[in-house]
């Protein structure tokens, strides 16, 4: 007479084939609540889209737009020739900073949207106040002017912890808006050659820090020196692998519920 072993008793921490439950389907309210919240993690799909950064486009635009700025105020343009570099200002430069802020948002970067933004409302902005009154100078605008630089400084000052070069760039163009305003305040000569000075410092600044994120999109690695420091988030753009740099994903813009 032979005898058969009765099979294994089910594991219960099983679900019958050996693959482990995710944990008791009832249990404390806390329990309920974690897994409630963990199914839903997992039913959450986030789709990033691939764009290339902004930055280069809104930086090489205003850099370009400091320099047709800065020969104005320094006196290499006639007054007939200030008036069509304002148009200028107002196309060829707006334009491709409005369309770098707006790449900025679908790229999750709101400090450089927000600032590519607001510098590009500046040029339009001449060209409205120039044509309206019929003079060079404004005091309103100087203190428009002088209301954005102040604001340029407060974005800059997050990024000196983190990207310095950066907010080089944006204390550097928050004294041209400063000299730029004195200059539409007290219609001073020496004010809007200062003016034409700084822009000259800013356009540098800003077409450098382009060029080198330009070669670091392309080469996929950093060349010239843009200033980030380590153990910082942008540090980790650039030498972190994905699943670290999307870790805070859940808490951002467009994912997290309203603020």
């Amino acid at each position: 007479m032979t005898t058969t072993d009765a099979p294994p008793e089910p594991d219960p921490a099983t679900d019958g084939s050996g693959r482990h439950e995710a944990g008791p389907r009832h249990g404390r309210a806390g329990d309920r609540g974690d897994t409630t919240r963990d199914e839903a993690l997992e039913r959450t799909s986030i789709v990033l889209r691939a764009y290339a950064s902004p930055l280069p486009l809104g930086l090489f635009a205003f850099a370009i737009g400091n320099v047709l700025l800065a020969v104005t105020h320094l006196g290499g343009f006639s007054q007939q020739d200030a008036r069509v570099v304002m148009v200028m200002l107002a196309t060829f430069i707006a334009l491709p900073q409005f369309l770098a802020a707006v790449l900025g948002f679908l790229t999750r970067e709101p400090l450089v949207a927000t600032l590519l933004g607001l510098l590009a409302v500046t040029w339009p902005t001449d060209v409205v106040v120039q044509e309206y009154t019929g003079a060079t100078t404004s005091a309103p605008r100087g203190v428009l002017f002088c209301a954005l630089a102040g604001v340029l400084v407060l974005m800059a000052i997050p990024g000196l912890t983190s990207k310095p070069l950066f907010s080089v760039v944006l204390i550097s163009a928050a004294l041209r808006f400063v000299a730029g305003g004195v200059y539409d305040i007290t219609a001073s000569a020496t004010w809007m050659r200062i003016s034409g000075i700084v822009a000259i410092v800013v356009a540098a600044l800003a077409a450098y820090l382009a060029t080198a994120l330009v070669i670091e999109d392309v080469r996929h690695r950093t060349v010239l020196p843009v200033g980030r420091l380590g153990g910082t988030e942008s540090r980790s753009a650039m030498e972190a692998g994905l699943a670290e740099q999307t870790r805070s994903l859940p808490h951002e813009a467009g994912v997290r519920a309203q603020l």
